[in-house]
């Protein structure tokens, strides 16, 4: 049609295809605005009323223009002649009609940014094609109807996102598509498809407002929609086959029951037979698949599925006994779900759970670790002490590969409890056998679970990572729960981490001497010993040569390397140092087995747990216990806290050497009723070499540490005599220390006597004194030894206070009578043994003979002379 032959409003000028788009832009922009203030046709009583200039806008040439904004004035336009025009359609040809609605559903679907230029006409050209219900124009087209239905859905939905959503745009296009489904005679496959499209994974979480939009339009028009849905659903599940479906595959179909359950579990109602048959389908894929679509279902936050369909909730229990260990997996998985959002199904489901931690498949069990894991840190009051029990128990699999994942899992997991403030003490109790089992798993002669645990002993179990306060304390509530097994391993972990640690401190000494003949050797001695701490020795000590060919060559591979070891570091330096070591090595570009070599090295010995500051930390945690200790427990209390100081000070000695660990020290001492002596000052002897080397500074400590000694060596328990003994010797030089023992030995002659309360403490004391300093005492004792010493030993006299004939047959055999008695033998072994040390008499048959007349004494309970008691 001849252009100038068209009729425009008024000021319009001539549209036409051919002009440019800038130009016409402008044109489309004025004829928008001027359309917009005409009336209808109906009002003017003029029924064609611009019917030539919609046939001329609604040609293809204009249709497919490709420029956004022409379209949308364009749009603006069309839809300002639909209102014109209606009720009635100025397009008479149904193909033509068809494509300018599908040209209108496009450009609805081109959603702008709400800050956008353009956003103010696509806010109009939608009111107005809403409030006209020019859409309704596509009940004309018969099926095709739903062609314009599905991409006004797909269009729109696929392009709403975050910038551009806008609650008032969506409420109009869901009326409009609303309006259309509820207008058609039937809806389609198709339809479906598009809106189901938006429903499941990835358009659910890369495009959550279509996922919204869908799930709202499928819940306004949930009655209409209900038996085409079913049939569609019916269809797939017997057949496998979705018709007209493009966008949604018959793989997403359980998918797509699981999102349809949550809003509109209705929907699916009809199809649960054919869904519970299926879990007991031969064909392990559709068995498998159906499992995984009820775990879903019976794990969501809001289902009731297991309360409304009891026997489809027994069903699906049965499968965790499937014989396909793929469905008890995911049975096992899809188990996490149900405890976190079901408190009502946790005994069923913990108990199946249960039976799964002995599975045969290995993959099961270790997908039950797995599941915990991901239990305890989502709700861990939903986690049964019980299946943790059963869990921990597969610490002892026959796998290795079960065996190390259980040991790593469970070691992240008591780091996750441990290092959450928001637990109460009482829920990490819980947990605490985890340490414990871990740690009594130590003892198995595997080397490599123990190396795996000394490494997880640093990085989860008494987590580096966290500062010193919580490190410390969880180090004290798991000590305080651990039994004697646990103990020993925690103390050889850190002697071993000692003990390596000392192997490098002397690498690194003899790397910086100068050239010397034995040096090669020596340092082949050290590199042998460092290797023998490996699990695999011989596989180390190549990879330890290439790191050795770096240290020998980087300088400051070496000075963090003695950094490492020397005694004056800090935790986090440490951990800085051991960064720098390995990324110098990955500059040297080793190969992948030396730098995972050296760090599992570094892992397991170097001191990222300990330093001074955490030592002076830990003292004020276990000074602040005993203070508050009290009932039945408080000896044994104060025995496990004092252990655990001493099993520190064995292997750091050196972080004991600070001011405020020296005023700890002395408090202890200063604490009434405290009775853990022997102990403390076993502890103390163990630290001694370093206070000895920062003599001015702990001046004071060891000064009322002597004093304290000096009043234990006379009045304290024998044990605790003999530590008092020992530790004056360790703290003071020779000749001090001489004095001292002088005056304790004085004193103690002075209790030398049956009826002395304090005569075991004195013969402790004395042979402590030659034991430590045999020239001084030992010839004096040699003449005590002849009388006092012989008459205590040999001595049945009736009328002593001891021990008396006039008992009753039970009691004849006084236990501070034998003490007496064992304690001389002792002092006679010890007399002997120091003798020994510097003369060249043979106390090999003495020594037997000692031996024999022990036993006697233990025999006779006290009384050599007479027959055993019975």
């Amino acid at each position: 049609m001849p252009s100038n032959t068209i009729k425009y409003p008024k000021g319009c000028k001539p549209v036409s295809a051919g002009i440019k788009n800038t130009e016409l832009l402008k044109r489309l922009k004025v004829l928008s605005e001027m359309l917009k203030g005409e009336a209808t046709n109906e009002e003017a009583d003029a029924p064609n009323r611009y019917k030539d200039l919609m046939l001329h806008l609604t040609d293809s040439q204009f249709l497919s223009n490709k420029n956004g904004d022409v379209q949308l004035l364009l749009a603006c336009c069309i839809a300002d002649l639909f209102r014109i025009f209606a009720p009635n359609s100025p397009l008479e040809n149904q193909s033509l009609l068809k494509n300018v609605l599908l040209f209108l559903t496009t450009v609805i679907g081109n959603v702008p940014d709400k800050e956008s230029s353009t956003h103010q006409f696509y806010l109009y050209l939608l009111e107005n094609i809403s409030v006209v219900e020019t859409m309704q124009l596509a009940l004309e087209l018969g099926d095709d109807a739903h062609v314009i239905l599905r991409q006004l859905i797909k269009q729109f939905f696929n392009n709403i996102n975050k910038q551009n959503a806008d609650e008032h745009v969506q409420r109009m296009l869901m009326a409009v598509c609303s309006k259309l489904i509820q207008g058609v005679d039937q809806i389609s496959n198709i339809v479906l498809d598009a809106i189901f499209f938006f429903l499941v994974q990835p358009q659910k979480i890369n495009n959550h407002e279509a996922y919204l939009m869908a799930r709202d339009l499928i819940r306004t028009n949930q009655t209409t929609l209900e038996p085409y849905v079913a049939l569609l659903l019916k269809r797939g599940l017997e057949t496998g086959i979705l018709d007209e479906c493009e966008l949604i595959s018959p793989k997403k179909l359980y998918d797509l029951i699981c999102e349809l359950h949550k809003f509109a579990p209705e929907l699916i109602s009809s199809v649960l037979p054919i869904l519970v048959n299926q879990m007991h389908n031969e064909d392990i894929n559709v068995r498998r698949e159906a499992v995984r679509m009820f775990g879903n279902l019976f794990g969501d936050q809001n289902s009731h599925m297991a309360e409304d369909e009891p026997e489809v909730w027994s069903e699906y229990m049965k499968r965790f006994a499937d014989v396909n260990e793929e469905i008890r997996r995911i049975c096992t998985r899809n188990a996490e779900d149900i405890l976190v959002f079901h408190p009502e199904l946790r005994g069923q489901v913990t108990d199946a759970v249960i039976s799964r931690c002995q599975d045969l498949d290995e993959s099961v069990r270790l997908e039950v670790l797995t599941m915990v894991q991901g239990l305890a840190r989502r709700k861990f009051e939903a986690l049964s002490e019980r299946l943790l029990t059963y869990v921990i128990d597969r610490i002892r699999d026959k796998k290795v590969k079960v065996r190390h994942a259980v040991i790593r899992g469970l070691s992240h997991l008591h780091r996750t409890i441990f290092s959450n403030d928001e637990l109460t003490n009482l829920e990490r109790s819980s947990v605490s056998n985890i340490f414990s089992a871990i740690m009594n798993h130590y003892y198995q002669p595997i080397s490599e679970d123990r190396l795996l645990i000394e490494k997880i002993f640093v990085s989860n179990l008494i987590p580096y990572k966290l500062d010193e306060g919580k490190r410390m304390r969880i180090l004290v509530n798991i000590f305080l729960n651990m039994n004697n097994y646990g103990v020993k391993a925690l103390e050889q972990i850190l002697m071993k981490q000692s003990f390596q640690r000392r192997l490098l401190r002397n690498l690194v000494k003899l790397i910086e001497q100068s050239v010397e003949p034995q040096k090669g050797k020596t340092i082949d001695d050290v590199i042998r010993g460092i290797v023998e701490c490996s699990s695999e020795p011989a596989k180390f000590s190549l990879l330890f040569r290439q790191f050795m060919t770096h240290l020998t060559n980087d300088k400051q591979i070496l000075l963090s390397l003695k950094y490492i070891t020397e005694k004056e570091y800090t935790c986090q330096k440490v951990e800085s140092a051991i960064l720098e070591i390995l990324q110098r090595l990955r500059d040297h570009k080793v190969s992948v087995e030396c730098l995972d070599a050296v760090r599992s090295l570094f892992e397991c010995c170097s001191p990222l747990q300990f330093d001074g500051t955490a030592v002076s930390v830990l003292l004020d945690i276990v000074i602040t216990l005993i203070k508050d200790s009290s009932g039945i427990n408080q000896s044994s209390h104060y025995y496990k806290l004092i252990k655990l100081l001493k099993i520190v000070a064995n292997a750091y000695p050196h972080c004991f050497v600070n001011e405020s660990t020296f005023e700890s020290l002395v408090e202890l001492i200063e604490i009434e009723n405290f009775s853990e002596t022997e102990n403390l000052l076993g502890l103390v002897i163990a630290i001694s070499t370093e206070i000895r080397q920062h003599e001015l500074l702990a001046e004071d400590m060891i000064e009322k540490y002597v004093k304290y000694c000096e009043y234990i060596s006379l009045n304290g328990t024998p044990r605790a005599a003999k530590y008092a003994v020992r530790c004056i010797s360790r703290l003071l030089n020779i000749e001090q220390a001489r004095t001292k023992l002088g005056i304790i030995f004085q004193d103690s002659l002075s209790h030398i006597s049956a009826s002395n309360p304090q005569c075991c403490t004195a013969l402790k004391a004395l042979g402590s004194c030659v034991e430590v300093d045999a020239a001084q005492f030992c010839n004096e004792l040699l003449e005590i030894l002849k009388t006092k010493i012989m008459d205590l030993l040999l001595d049945r006299s009736s009328d002593n206070t001891i021990f008396s004939q006039d008992n009753n047959a039970d009691n004849c055999c006084d236990e501070i009578y034998v003490e007496i008695k064992k304690h001389c033998l002792k002092f006679v072994a010890n007399f002997l043994v120091s003798v020994a040390q510097f003369s060249e008499c043979d106390v090999e048959p003495v020594a037997k003979n000692l031996l024999k007349l022990y036993s006697t004494l233990l025999e006779t309970k006290g009384d050599i002379f007479e027959k055993p008691c019975r």
